[in-house]
């Protein structure tokens, strides 16, 4: 179409879309028409990426714009005669018109659909404009090229306009990184800038807008991030976002969760199924999101609150939010409470829970760690999770009623693979119980045990040891911070020999020993262990070991099969570098090594550093920060420049051998969670849980059987070791009552418009002020001869 402007009409219009930064798509002379006057007046009409302008003449030379307007804003296209268009704008106040008088009305309406197709896209109908014209006004749509992560960049280029701040070139950059990497994982925590006081720092309010409606995201995460609101503006996404499966925040400084439990309230289409806040104190808005919960109409497959700071009541309101949506409580595959408080009455809610789903539970990691929970009570129903994969419930309270229930439910068990019982102030007799049950159980293989800081003794540790010789499935095994003389240390490397099994991959003893004696027997028994069971891979014992390091180092010159050490805060000197060096000329199958907090010299780092001219497989070895700082305090600057330069010397050589190695064990391989890209539906409810009184009478409670002394092996064996009276503690078990369910959650916080919740009234109806509009035909804006 030839363009019917002057001259100098021509350039106003290219100088404004430089200024802007838009391509321009249609400019024409046009006339407005208003009600309240009786002559059209001439205007030039011109549509870029984002506006709709008018632009009059004063005078014979001056132009000047009398109207702008966001085609965000556009709600209603009108045309009755196919001359006169009618648009009608909100944004915040009173929906405004404009009446444009032109004969290309079928270009103008063209250029305003392609622009608004081009910004819209993945917007529901309910958000765009309605159009009611004639299907012979409506010309064909050009294929439009959204770009990458469908059409984010330009939604987000277009919010910028809107809130008048400038687009990021650097989060335009990641977000096309992104989808060159195939990820779909927006990481609000990743995007340059993120930090409120750099020089490339951005509004995320447009970032927040564009991802409402965006269709290639299907997780969005913020671990730690500070900006402010920004708890807000992600939980305003969840209030129109329709696809998102995963939510992880993280760590943030933000307290208040109202505005998250509203948004997912409001939004019964959310696809949410994985929900992380671990490490995000709530001090509100905790009714809120158990509502949320209670509310599901989908399946969640993740809730993790671990380390949320919520004190007994918050917990008892959540664990009630899961009791009264059984749909979804059930489907729930990984749940994280620990670092939270239970007290006596959520301990018994949260048995209630187990009791009604356990038995249909899709339950594979419980996370109870830390919780002061009544463990006798809690652990109650666990026999009854048939897909349990990992339990944690250390730094709890385990008295032997819980320790038996807990070997009985093992020693049935098909499926656990990891078991966390570290700071329990577990006796040795009921460590030994618990550890005889995993590692004697045949069902299971590659089993993780952490028995971590406990209070095993040296006069019953041969119950620890038999109990090792009877291994035939573990992977893992954890004895830190339990500290042993020689000969009861020595007791148990030989049962670990003894038990012949080709299954143990790591052993980690951290400050396990009571460093009394030379060491070099304990040295013996240790390398017994690894040159004998070649399934060893991995050994940790950092701290408490002394000369020991050296004598394990000076034997394990000829070994083949260990492939990472950690000898790291044991404090052995430069005599521990020099068995470090000589280890490393030999050993050409070592691919981690970490020795850091050994008080070693730059001397020593040097002798090191040489060793490295005969060794070409440790694949990684950690900068020693301990060592260096405290030389740091002594050494002057020229030395300790010297021994920098030493020091990283060390890291390019590592780095060259990791290149031709073919051991990766060093590196983090845990394979996050995949996002979910579809919804899962509610689990279909067993004719139990779907009348209304249905208690915990229908299960036979596992610490039933065990009163009536029908445990297997280890509970048996478990109570002939402890004293007459102990064991009939274990039969004395009191009875309890469920708790009554609370009239109500406890609701904290305000609404989006008031409350708690953050950001003042003018920036939340400037958050909704996209939602409108009518669904009623919508769909014409790309439909009658669109795409």
């Amino acid at each position: 179409m030839e363009s019917n402007l002057q001259p100098d009409e021509h350039r106003f219009v290219e100088g404004l879309c430089r200024e802007w930064r838009q391509q321009l798509r249609f400019a024409e002379q046009a006339n407005q028409v208003k009600k309240n006057r009786k002559k059209p007046r001439p205007r030039v009409i011109l549509v870029t990426d984002f506006l709709l302008v008018l632009i009059k003449r004063e005078g014979k030379t001056k132009l000047k714009v009398s109207h702008t307007a966001h085609l965000l804003d556009l709600k209603h296209i009108g045309s009755k005669d196919g001359q006169l268009l009618q648009l009608t704008f909100q944004r915040s106040g009173k929906p405004h018109s404009l009446s444009i008088l032109t004969r290309h009305v079928k270009q103008l309406l063209l250029a305003t659909r392609s622009s608004i197709a081009t910004i819209t896209r993945g917007f529901p109908d309910s958000s765009l404009p309605q159009v009611e014209v004639a299907d012979s006004v409506l010309l064909q749509l050009e294929p439009i090229d959204y770009g990458p992560a469908n059409g984010f960049l330009h939604t987000y280029r277009a919010y910028c306009f809107y809130y008048d701040t400038l687009p990021s070139p650097q989060l335009m950059q990641y977000v096309t990184d992104l989808v060159f990497a195939k990820v779909v994982d927006f990481s609000v925590s990743d995007c340059p800038g993120i930090e409120s006081k750099c020089d490339l720092s951005f509004n995320i309010l447009p970032i927040c807008a564009a991802l409402r409606h965006n269709t290639y995201f299907r997780s969005i995460s913020a671990r730690g991030a500070k900006s402010k609101d920004l708890l807000f503006h992600i939980s305003n996404v969840l209030r129109f976002n329709t696809l998102v499966g995963k939510v992880v925040l993280s760590h943030l400084s933000e307290t208040n969760i109202t505005e998250l439990g509203e948004a997912l309230n409001a939004n019964p289409h959310h696809a949410v199924q994985i929900l992380n806040l671990s490490g995000t104190h709530l001090s509100k808005g905790v009714g809120s999101l158990a509502l949320a919960l209670q509310n599901f109409q989908h399946s969640l497959k993740v809730l993790n609150l671990c380390e949320c700071n919520l004190d007994a009541s918050k917990c008892l309101a959540l664990v009630q939010a899961l009791s009264n949506n059984y749909g979804m409580s059930i489907t729930i595959e990984e749940l994280h409470v620990g670092g939270n408080k239970f007290d006596e009455q959520a301990s018994l809610a949260l048995e209630n829970w187990f009791s009604k789903v356990s038995e249909y539970s899709a339950l594979r990691v419980l996370s109870l760690a830390n919780t002061g929970a009544n463990m006798a009570v809690v652990c109650t129903f666990f026999h009854f999770l048939k897909h349990i994969e990992e339990l944690d419930l250390s730094r709890n309270k385990l008295d032997p009623r819980s320790v038996q229930v807990l070997t009985s439910m093992i020693e049935k068990t098909r499926t656990l693979r990891k078991v966390h019982v570290a700071h329990c102030s577990l006796s040795t007799q009921c460590g030994a119980a618990l550890l005889l049950a995993i590692v004697s159980n045949t069902a299971l293989k590659n089993t993780h045990v952490n028995l971590a800081g406990n209070e095993f003794s040296d006069s019953d540790a041969e119950l620890l040891a038999v109990a090792l010789t009877r291994n035939k499935n573990c992977h893992t095994l954890n004895l830190s911070h339990n500290v042993f003389k020689e000969k009861a240390l020595i007791c148990i490397f030989q049962s670990l020999v003894l038990s012949t099994c080709e299954t143990l991959d790591t052993l980690i003893i951290d400050r396990t020993y009571k460093n009394q004696y030379p060491g070099e027997r304990v040295a013996s028994a240790l390398f017994s262990v690894v040159n004998s069971l070649s399934s060893v891979k991995s050994l940790r014992m950092r701290g408490g070991y002394g000369s020991v390091v050296r004598h394990l180092l000076r034997m394990l010159q000829r070994n083949r099969s260990l492939l990472e050490l950690d000898v790291s805060s044991n404090k052995g000197g430069d005599r521990a570098a020099a068995a470090i060096a000589d280890f490393l000329r030999q050993n050409r199958h070592i691919a981690s090594l970490q020795c850091d907090g050994n008080l070693i010299s730059p001397t020593g780092w040097k002798l090191i550093l040489a060793s490295f001219i005969a060794n070409s497989s440790l694949a990684a070895i950690d900068f020693p920060w301990s060592d260096y700082a405290r030389c740091a305090k002594d050494l002057p600057a020229d030395k300790l420049e010297e021994l920098r330069s030493v020091l990283l010397d060390i890291q390019r050589t590592v780095q060259t051998n990791s290149n031709d190695a073919a051991h990766t064990r060093h590196l983090n391989t845990m394979k996050a969670r995949p996002v979910p890209l579809g919804v899962s539906p509610l689990a279909e409810l067993p004719e139990k849980l779907l009348s209304r009184g249905a208690g915990p009478s229908h299960f036979r409670r596992l610490s039933d059987d065990v009163g009536r002394g029908a445990s297997s092996q280890s509970a048996s064996s478990l109570r002939r070791s402890m004293p007459t009276s102990m064991a009939d503690t274990l039969h004395r078990a009191p009875t309890r009552e469920l708790p009554k369910p609370r009239p109500s959650l406890d609701g904290s916080g305000g609404g989006m418009d008031g409350g708690d919740g953050p950001g003042s009234p003018q920036q939340r109806r400037a958050q909704r002020s996209l939602s409108g509009g009518s669904a009623s035909s919508g769909s014409a804006l790309y439909s009658s001869g669109g795409l």
